[in-house]
């Protein structure tokens, strides 16, 4: 037998995925629930985790357990949507409350990238806590960056992933095995083999058969044969096992609870998708202003540092969405809140290199070079323009590049100037930037304050 040649390999490589998924789901479609042990539902606040919660609730034979024994865990990301928290208020905390479900709403805190705090826990819960602890948005803000739809959903790790295993871990204690629970429906085979892996990887980390550093994949699923001593949490996937899709979630809770439950994702979450979705826009528009002109004023920031990603990428803008649905509170308070800010004239440069692979990475340098109003500061860029920098205007933004990327070639770089609020942090993503930039610029030696100084400029005032 012949080896698979260069082109044969992404094929090859996607039938052993789709192998190991069949085996993945083919077990967990057919595991009983195991008894005796505590169930903990990761619940996420939208159509499928309500689902399985009201499901669990109304039909006793759906679950070997009796509701007050049920532990739901909620992570608040602070940017969830207001009718989501107002659906929860009127029909599933009185149902919680109804049947004393112990419920848990925990958040991610600032004070470090796994750090978590419960917000509440209680059988009796009356609200909702969607403004959170530290939010993601707060980190957006300060990394002057957008979520976007690429990878492995890192914000939802992070917002929603983290905290609740650490919940379970630290404020829960449960000592031996549990069940939890995850609102996949029998179709997102995928993110179902994804989440199996991360459970094994914590299981064997815990047993101690596995370290920090060890990763476990669907790609190559070992892990299916390891001892059953290891298995101290036991995913379930309710939606998968009773056979439901989406669209067969949303036609019992409309038949059981008289109206259908909302989405549960950030306001500016890009998975949305306002230009064929009218219902996004609405939900926009029922928004508190303050709230949306927030994640305008996110975005705004993330496209000065850089204009290639807005929000919805090659579908546009938030903003651009916004302005065309003619939601003018959001942009009046967006305008008030750029207008109340200090600004910052920034100096962005960003290294690309292209592996042998075609894969290009990017590092990138955000510095504060002065501040003051925004006038004061487009005065400054104004006197960078007069030097030679070339203008380049988007997304009603004014850019002064000194170095523009190249179209071609594994490496390339770039540098401009822009004025934007000085509330985000100074950043350089990638070690050894310093050292790169003038390794690939033997001429960016002068001190950036001088090369910055307005009378070099020729600003005045």
């Amino acid at each position: 037998m012949t080896s698979p040649t260069r082109r044969s390999l992404p094929v090859v490589a996607a039938t052993a995925r789709s192998v190991a998924l069949d085996s993945i789901i083919g077990r967990l479609r057919n595991r009983p629930v195991e008894r005796d042990v505590p169930y903990v539902q990761s619940y996420g606040g939208g159509v499928d985790s309500i689902y399985i919660l009201e499901r669990f609730l109304r039909e006793p034979q759906s679950r070997p357990f009796e509701p007050a024994e049920l532990v739901v865990v909620m992570a608040q990301t602070g940017d969830e949507f207001t009718d989501t928290r107002d659906f929860h208020r009127r029909i599933v905390l009185p149902d919680m409350r109804r049947h004393r479900v112990r419920f848990l709403q925990v958040a991610r805190t600032r004070t470090g990238r796994e750090s978590s705090r419960v917000l509440e826990d209680s059988r009796a819960p009356s609200d909702l806590y969607i403004d959170g602890d530290y939010r993601l948005s707060d980190e957006m803000h300060e990394a002057g960056t957008l979520p976007t739809t690429a990878g492995d959903r890192v914000c939802s790790q992070r917002s929603k992933g983290v905290p609740v295993d650490r919940t379970i871990r630290d404020h829960l204690r449960i000592d031996g095995r549990f069940v939890h629970a995850f609102g996949f429906d029998r179709d997102e085979v995928s993110r179902i083999g994804k989440c199996e892996a991360a459970i094994a990887e914590r299981n064997l980390r815990r047993s101690g058969v596995g370290n920090s550093s060890m990763k476990v994949s669907v790609d190559d699923p070992w892990w299916l044969d390891a001892p059953e001593a290891t298995a101290f949490e036991i995913g379930d996937y309710p939606m998968l096992r009773w056979d439901t899709s989406r669209e067969s979630a949303i036609a019992w809770l409309e038949r059981e609870l008289g109206e259908s439950a909302p989405r549960s994702c950030c306001r500016f979450c890009p998975f949305q998708k306002p230009w064929s979705d009218p219902s996004v826009i609405e939900r926009w528009r029922r928004e508190p202003a303050e709230r949306i002109a927030r994640d305008l004023l996110m975005e705004h920031r993330a496209l000065a540092f850089n204009f290639r990603v807005p929000l919805f990428f090659r579908q546009g803008s938030l903003r651009s969405f916004v302005e065309r649905a003619g939601i003018e509170d959001a942009l009046d308070a967006f305008r008030d809140q750029v207008g109340r800010r200090e600004h910052a004239l920034w100096r962005i440069r960003r290294l690309y290199r292209k592996a042998a692979s075609g894969r290009v990475t990017a590092r990138r340098s955000t510095e504060r070079i002065a501040t003051g109003t925004e006038a004061e500061m487009n005065a400054l860029l104004d006197g960078h323009l007069a030097r030679g920098a070339k203008l380049f205007e988007a997304n009603d933004v004014r850019y002064a590049f000194r170095r523009e990327r190249e179209p071609q070639g594994p490496h390339t770089s770039e540098e401009f100037f822009v004025v934007a609020p000085s509330d985000a942090d100074e950043k350089v993503r990638g070690s050894g930037f310093e050292q790169a930039w003038l390794d690939a610029h033997p001429d960016a030696v002068a001190p950036v304050g001088r090369l910055l100084q307005p009378s070099l400029f020729g600003a005045t005032g």
